[in-house]
């Protein structure tokens, strides 16, 4: 199992590695981390927090970011993170979690930007023939599974991790199609 930036290593785990079963994936981007940053700014548009030319422009500058880190133009201390993370957390799990003979079973909220590219998952997998996966959206909660309020705030006391693992600790042929 693993969460948000850890589902991609769980996912690497889970395919190389044949003594694991199953594949508890939660809160993870599956299209890679640079891109949340990029649909974040597009999302800011669309909501009205920024112009779409400023969301574009911001888009642009982004870009010329990751061209300067991904062709060796940037250092560590540049880019705030070491560079070969910045680079391994951006590479999608589509391919990786439709490849996957093990069980995959996916929790998100569905208020957390990050993982909004879980819901396109069923789509890949079926067309790829893949039925041993489950999919559970916690519905009006964030990266924690923490109910999103009204206004956005995060009520951290009412979290619903417990019923998101149950899922998972409750034995595979329990979620497998």
């Amino acid at each position: 199992m693993g969460h948000s930036q850890g589902t991609h290593i769980a996912a690497n785990l889970a395919e190389q590695n044949p003594d694991i079963y199953a594949l508890g994936y939660f809160s993870g981007n599956v299209s890679g981390r640079y891109s949340q940053f990029i649909l974040q700014d597009r999302n800011a548009a669309k909501t009205g927090k920024v112009s779409r030319e400023e969301a574009q422009a911001n888009i642009e500058k982004r870009y010329e970011w990751w061209q300067l880190l991904c062709r060796g133009k940037m250092t560590d201390e540049q880019s705030g993170d070491p560079v070969h993370t910045w680079k391994s957390f951006s590479v999608s799990d589509v391919n990786r979690l439709v490849a996957l003979k093990n069980p995959v079973y996916i929790a998100y909220g569905t208020e957390d930007d990050g993982p909004q590219l879980c819901n396109i998952l069923p789509v890949y997998f079926e067309l790829a023939g893949k039925t041993n996966y489950k999919m559970r959206p916690f519905v009006g909660c964030g990266h924690n599974f923490e109910e999103i309020m009204p206004d956005g705030s995060h009520n951290w006391d009412k979290m619903y991790w417990n019923e998101a693992v149950t899922n998972l600790s409750n034995g595979v042929k329990h979620w497998m199609y």
